[in-house]
């Protein structure tokens, strides 16, 4: 369901055996709801971290671990992760848990969770 590095709306919609998922270096877009019925989907990875704190991402899931790799924090606005209270880590690159917190100043509740990849 992904079609000119877009994932559509609901794009994984209901798939009770997804787990784990990793965006595509060359998204561009996530339109929304894409993990809506994914009950059993634990991890989120984001490898550009451009799109990643759009509403697009929004799950009815307990995703418990958030991974970036990006070098530099994406812009976050609104309520990016409405799953954050079963956000258990978020993983950032080695050496860049303060440039990801600085980043994120407003969005205090999740720098507790920024843990650095070894």
């Amino acid at each position: 369901k992904t079609a000119d590095c877009m994932v559509e709306i609901g794009a994984f919609q209901n798939c009770t055996s997804l787990t784990s998922f990793a965006f595509p270096q060359s998204l561009s877009e996530v339109q929304g709801w894409t993990f809506v019925g994914c009950r059993k989907l634990k991890e989120i990875t984001f490898l550009n971290g451009e799109e990643s704190g759009r509403p697009g991402v929004k799950t009815n899931s307990t995703v418990e671990t958030i991974t970036f790799e990006g070098e530099e924090a994406p812009e976050l606005t609104g309520n990016p992760f409405p799953f954050k209270e079963s956000i258990l880590k978020i993983m950032v690159p080695s050496g860049k848990s303060e440039a990801y917190k600085a980043k994120w100043d407003s969005y205090e509740s999740y720098h507790s969770k920024i843990e650095e990849k070894s």
